[in-house]
């Protein structure tokens, strides 16, 4: 990963931005990080935790060592054994992040409120009051950042509203939280104050089981009407409560491992219309394509298949396919 870095550091010059973490919100495992979205940097990642945690107790140096790479993901894994060391008291936590952050870092919020977290309710008074004076103090924004204090109070904000969560007791904290220098009326508590990138789940509209098989029926007994059929709910026809384009799309890839014939007829009633847009007829060839992955073509007419696919890719709509793929 350390290598990585320094591809993309001689590649793209010194940047805020961090390609590598970006997608990653938390070092821990985290419902914002499903499992099915994982790239293989993910794997490196979870690796160097492991190691790190285990190995923490006979290499104390290691979140130095790591911090010290100043890269923001070994930066993070730093952090997250900050939080997790045993040997270490709540005063050494809190000390050893403000040595090294103004705890307004964007890329390190998740782990260094991670570190708060675990340190902050047992810290001494001493401690809180350092702590209390770096939250007041703010971030710092370049000056031709539009909405500056605005910015600068909610992040002030949103940061108390994670240490009065995470030390209940402190009477400071929550005194600064309801009575904020500069804050405005209208801030409220975010699900994830410790991330600054959220992910919502969303619901996907599945066609009913109804449309699938009338539109396997509609396959197996007349190609020609089903593809007027499936064109219906074209973008450019779709009316208020038709499924969207995309949806159809994935109907017609599950009917095809369904259809008696894999749908042969109905690839070849495509080729045989003129009344389709380049973009039509691509976009259901290629939902043609995903239904035959589907299937075990040792049990289906494979070389059928396999003739049509090799003559769509000799074809121009595959070309001009192909181009805007790469353009």
């Amino acid at each position: 990963m350390l290598t990585a870095y320094e591809i993309l550091s001689a590649y793209r010059g010194k940047s805020a931005w961090d390609p590598l973490g970006f997608k990653r919100s938390s070092i821990d495992p985290h419902d914002q990080d499903p499992s099915r979205h994982r790239d293989p940097v993910d794997a490196v990642i979870d690796g160097l935790r492991e190691y790190g945690e285990k190995a923490l107790s006979t290499h104390s140096y290691l979140p130095d060592r790591w911090w010290e790479f100043t890269h923001p993901l070994f930066q993070r894994l730093a952090l997250n054994l900050i939080a997790k060391d045993p040997s270490r008291t709540s005063d050494d936590k809190i000390a050893w992040l403000l040595a090294r952050t103004n705890l307004y870092e964007s890329p390190l919020k998740r782990e260094l409120y991670q570190v708060l977290s675990e340190a902050t309710a047992d810290a001494s008074d001493n401690l809180k009051r350092e702590l209390l004076e770096a939250v007041q103090a703010g971030p710092k924004y370049p000056d031709d950042r539009p909405n500056i204090e605005r910015d600068r109070a909610y992040a002030k904000y949103n940061l108390m509203v994670w240490l009065t969560k995470s030390a209940p007791e402190w009477a400071e904290a929550a005194q600064a939280l309801h009575f904020p220098a500069g804050g405005e009326p209208d801030f409220q508590p975010r699900p994830h104050p410790d991330l600054d990138i959220q992910g919502i789940q969303v619901s996907w509209y599945e066609p009913p089981p109804s449309i699938l098989e009338n539109f396997t029926d509609r396959l197996n007994k007349n190609p020609s009407t089903a593809l007027d059929h499936l064109l219906s709910y074209k973008p450019s026809a779709r009316q208020i409560g038709d499924p969207p384009w995309e949806d159809t799309l994935r109907t017609v890839s599950n009917s095809i491992a369904a259809a008696k014939d894999y749908g042969i007829p109905f690839w070849d009633e495509i080729a045989k219309r003129d009344d389709l847009t380049d973009d039509e007829a691509e976009s259901i060839y290629s939902a043609i394509t995903v239904g035959w992955g589907k299937i075990d073509l040792s049990k289906s007419p494979s070389s059928e298949i396999l003739q049509r696919l090799q003559a769509f890719c000799l074809s121009s709509r595959f070309h001009r396919l192909d181009r805007r793929i790469h353009t």
